[in-house]
């Protein structure tokens, strides 16, 4: 794209073609400024922040509001995790204590028993045998009340006085505690509970928690555990050989026996809660996601207790928001880019703009990229949820699809349009970086914004009217679509015939949307920063616009003088590398003042001459003042000011020669003619364009007084032109070369020789013959 900002052919990027302005040391205080200012932006548009304020409902309210889930909400299933919890408490094993050591204890008493009874009979019988018997009620008074009260407590459940009678019988002889001893010992080294009744079976196994106090469990069936009257039964089993070794007498010794057994298992229900409470609280809480979109409760609706967990969970989302460190570094790095971005946009590819209002326009434009992505992000996302609510079979992930159509290459096609493609190339990186972060996509994403930018650039580039954003948009457009399927296919997403068509059609949207928005912002920024774009030109060249119009119908003459210039500037401003569109279109303007006056020049003069009845001064001051006047015009018609400067430029310092000579005649030697009066204020051309037009506009006024247009003697009037324009410093302070100058003057002569061609000779129509030869 052409601009003045216009990119033209040749080594200057400038349609004036000036210099372009050095970064001053005064200047770095407002840069700073500007980057700071701008970092600061674009973090907070960076930055994400969900926040979502809800009513306080209470079940039975009527709500407010209808009320949708933001975003994908997990939300736990309270009744199916109090089913789990339920399962796993049924679950859990019951716990048993074995009571080892209780066993033990209770041999070693029998056995404590036996010792101190045998002790405290023997001074009573000194003369018997060991194990001689003594009759129960031979024993001394409290013999028999110690020997009742330890058996009451060995026996609770037996006849201890039939025990103790037996006992006392057979003298509580060694070979029956060793019996008994062992007797106890193996029927206990089975895990023995009083009955099945206290048995759970339900779960197959119980853990089996030690006496020992270490907390150990062991997990053992159900079926290795024995019932108190089983292992009776097992006893008689195999008792008779232990009491025939021993020489005791059966039924009494087993009786005893049985009475002394007692189970060595029991059921622990305070661990068996613990071990229930263990399980429940292991117990993952299961979760249900209430899918982004899903409408809650409609406004009106009377809230129950399941929305009201939904509406509690939806307030839960955890919010969104950047911790400082986040958001510090990010400004680092966001800052960084920026310094970067106006590293290479002033060094490594420089234009010719004020680097500072470039600085401003290229940062005003990254932050109305980024607002503007923002926001239709934000309408996707609407859409994305009204079309799920919609249409049952919508993808789920639409709100993926829309990210297609977002408008990422706008920014760089502004920048292409109102500076350079080169400069549009760099933004495009900038751009794209900070279109990811504020979106979070990933590194496909970012190919595709990249691809955007650069396909963006190269279909605007070439349009030089507006209608040509529609072509420029439809081959953006259709370049996404190619780049959609691309990419669905490189990331391996869900890729058929309803997401394709969807993905395709926001893709084409896209273009659209990218020049949509170009032609409603470019006008803003042509105004806004004063840049003069080519369609710009071409809408200032006009001929219904106001200026134009009135200079048409006021000074006739002037205008085809103008037009004229404007014929002679283009060809030459093309042939140096600068616009000519904006050559021609100036000099439109360049006399635009003479329309207040248009009497006052002799182009718009039918007759008599004003200037023959007025002082050389005063038509030295009528004619002076159609430079400030239409200085005054143009600035009432918001010209652009590159456009105003040609006006006072392309006249210079000009003497007026013609007043200047007749004032010196009319003089006649006695006063001294002042020059300054008859010189144009200025000031001299500051640019090659100004300089163009200075020479056009003095070679169309002289080539119509030649009778004699041949390519000589146009030549030897371009020539004289240029040579009295140079001598009269009026080049002095424009970078115009003398090659320059050269091909500039070869341009005059090429135009005018093609407007002042030879015509051959109607027949019937000599209308340069006299009168006297006509026939």
């Amino acid at each position: 794209m052409k601009v003045i900002s216009l990119r033209t052919k040749g080594g200057s990027s400038d349609p004036l073609g000036s210099r372009s302005d050095q970064v001053s040391p005064g200047r770095m205080p407002g840069l700073i400024l500007l980057l700071v200012v701008l970092t600061g932006v674009l973090t907070f548009f960076c930055s994400t922040y969900r926040i979502f304020s809800l009513p306080e409902y209470r079940v039975g309210d009527i709500a407010t509001t209808d009320i949708l889930v933001p975003a994908d909400v997990p939300m736990q299933d309270e009744e199916a995790t109090r089913i789990r919890q339920e399962e796993a408490r049924n679950a859990a094993l019951p716990v048993y204590r074995h009571s080892v050591d209780q066993v033990q204890a209770r041999i070693e008493r029998i056995c404590r028993l036996f010792s101190t009874l045998r002790s405290q009979l023997k001074p009573l019988n000194p003369n018997g045998s060991p194990g001689a018997g003594w009759g129960f009620d031979k024993l001394p008074p409290e013999i028999q009340a110690s020997l009742g009260e330890q058996l009451g407590r060995l026996l609770p459940e037996s006849n201890p006085e039939s025990a103790a009678r037996f006992l006392s019988g057979i003298g509580f002889s060694q070979p029956l505690q060793q019996a008994l001893e062992q007797a106890l010992r193996k029927a206990n080294s089975s895990l023995v509970i009083e009955s099945a009744r206290d048995l759970i079976r339900e779960q197959g196994s119980i853990h089996l928690l030690s006496g020992t106090g270490s907390g150990e469990r062991t997990t053992i069936p159900v079926d290795q555990v024995k019932t108190l009257d089983s292992i009776r039964r097992e006893v008689d089993t195999w008792l008779p050989a232990l009491l025939r070794y021993h020489e005791l007498p059966r039924q009494p010794t087993s009786r005893l026996v049985s009475d002394l057994l007692q189970p060595n298992l029991s059921y622990d229900v305070e661990a068996t809660q613990a071990t229930q409470r263990e399980a429940v609280a292991n117990v993952d809480p299961v979760f249900v996601i209430l899918k982004k979109g899903k409408v809650v409760v409609r406004q009106g609706d009377e809230i129950g207790s399941g929305q009201l967990r939904q509406i509690e969970a939806i307030g839960n989302l955890p919010r969104e928001s950047s911790s400082p460190a986040q958001v510090v570094s990010l400004a680092l790095l966001i800052g960084s880019l920026l310094a970067v971005f106006g590293y290479l946009l002033r060094n490594l590819w420089p234009t010719q703009w004020n680097f500072m209002r470039l600085a401003v326009l290229a940062g005003t434009v990254l932050v109305t990229q980024t607002i503007v992505l923002k926001v239709f992000g934000f309408v996707g996302e609407a859409l994305s949820e009204s079309l799920s609510l919609s249409f049952a079979g919508f993808p789920d992930n639409d709100e993926a699809y829309f990210f297609f159509a977002l408008p990422f290459a706008l920014g760089a096609m502004l920048v292409t349009i109102l500076v350079d493609d080169r400069a549009g190339l760099i933004f495009s990186l900038l751009s794209s970086i900070l279109a990811v972060l504020t979106l979070g996509s990933d590194i496909y994403g970012f190919f595709y914004v990249l691809m955007s930018n650069l396909i963006g650039i190269l279909t605007i580039r070439s349009a030089v009217q507006r209608v040509g954003f529609v072509g420029a948009g439809f081959k953006l457009g259709s370049a996404a679509i190619g780049l959609f399927v691309v990419l669905q296919y490189a990331k391996l997403a869900p890729f058929d015939l309803g997401t394709g068509f969807l993905g395709a059609t926001l893709a084409l949207l896209s273009g659209p949307i990218n020049t949509g928005l170009l032609v409603f912002l470019l006008p803003l920024f042509e105004r806004f920063f004063m840049v003069t774009t080519i369609m710009r030109l071409q809408e200032l060249g006009n001929v219904n616009l106001p200026l134009i119009r009135e200079l048409i119908l006021k000074a006739p003459g002037t205008y085809n003088h103008s037009v004229a210039v404007g014929t002679l500037s283009e060809g030459a401003a093309e042939a140096i590398g600068l616009n000519p569109v904006f050559a021609r279109v100036a000099c439109f303007y360049h006399d635009i003042g003479k329309t207040i006056h248009p009497e006052y020049y002799v182009e718009n003069q039918r007759g008599e001459n004003i200037h023959d009845r007025i002082s050389p001064e005063e038509s030295a001051r009528l004619v002076l003042r159609h430079v400030t006047m239409g200085i005054r015009m143009a600035r009432a018609a918001k010209l652009p000011s590159s456009m105003i400067d040609i006006i006072p430029q392309h006249h210079g310092t000009k003497l007026l020669t013609y007043f200047h000579e007749k004032a010196k005649a009319n003089a006649a030697g006695r006063d001294e003619v002042q020059e300054a009066r008859f010189r144009y204020p200025g000031p001299k051309p500051q640019t090659k364009m100004a300089a163009i037009i200075m020479l056009a506009d003095a070679v169309e006024a002289a080539a119509r007084t030649l009778n004699d247009h041949s390519q000589e003697k146009l030549l030897e009037l371009i020539q004289k032109i240029v040579a009295s324009t140079t001598e009269d410093g009026q080049l002095s302070e424009c970078d115009i070369t003398l090659a320059e100058i050269d091909r500039i003057a070869f341009s005059f002569l090429e135009t005018l020789s093609s407007v002042y061609h030879a015509r051959i000779t109607y027949p019937g129509f000599e209308f340069e013959r006299t009168q006297e030869s006509a026939p």
